[in-house]
């Protein structure tokens, strides 16, 4: 075996370990399995209080980067925000909890399947967005 041909093999078996170890790495993630309905009020509790929705949007966005949470939208004009998550990674109280450290009067109002939330959307018959994360009339943070 040539010198060269050693290297190749080498460089290959190194590639190899270092795919093999870093599949061991990634975190598995089924996906969501539950949407939480979230009502904000516009009333300030610390300071923001969520009317302008700019403190709202923040706190989409920091939840949108949370592990076990597919997608955040946030009707202003509603005063309702739509998490889907995996129960297994993220305790639905503490979406409610992120909020409420921002300052923005909150409440769980239910929790569903994300194959009920889906069936819900889509037997409305007004929703031509339905299927998407978010409905057409507000921000979706992804």
């Amino acid at each position: 075996m040539t010198k060269k041909r050693m290297i190749d093999w080498i460089l290959v078996a190194a590639v190899i370990v270092f795919l093999s170890a870093g599949a061991f790495l990634v975190r598995s993630w089924s996906g969501p399995n539950s949407v939480a309905y979230i009502r904000t009020s516009g009333d300030a509790v610390g300071g923001c209080g969520g009317g302008c929705g700019g403190c709202s949007s923040d706190v989409s966005r920091n939840l949108r980067c949370r592990p076990g949470v597919a997608w955040v939208q946030h009707d202003k004009a509603q005063g309702m925000t739509l998490v889907a998550f995996d129960n297994a990674a993220v305790k639905p109280q503490d979406l409610v909890t992120a909020y409420r450290e921002r300052g923005v009067d909150s409440r769980m109002e239910r929790i569903v399947s994300l194959e009920q939330y889906y069936r819900t959307c889509r037997s409305s018959g007004d929703n031509p967005d339905c299927g998407k994360p978010c409905g057409g009339n507000c921000s979706t943070v992804r």
